[in-house]
């Protein structure tokens, strides 16, 4: 559902738990001219919301992980 940006009804008006683990999928894209075609990003994270609010696990990912092809 990570084009759907308009919402989902019902499914997407689910209700907070407290103590309960989420997934949160974010995406970024953008046209790229040198190679003549839009690059999308996705980044995955996964947020615990509890009493102290919303905390990440494993710590928010805050820069790119780069693999260097062979």
């Amino acid at each position: 559902m990570w084009d759907s940006q308009n919402g989902v009804a019902v499914k997407g008006d689910y209700p907070l738990h407290l103590n309960s683990a989420y997934s949160i999928e974010l995406n970024a894209a953008g046209y790229l001219p040198l190679w003549n075609k839009e690059n999308r990003i996705m980044l995955e994270e996964e947020p615990l919301f509890g009493v102290r609010g919303v905390e990440y696990m494993d710590a928010r990912q805050t820069r790119f992980h780069l693999i260097e092809s062979q």
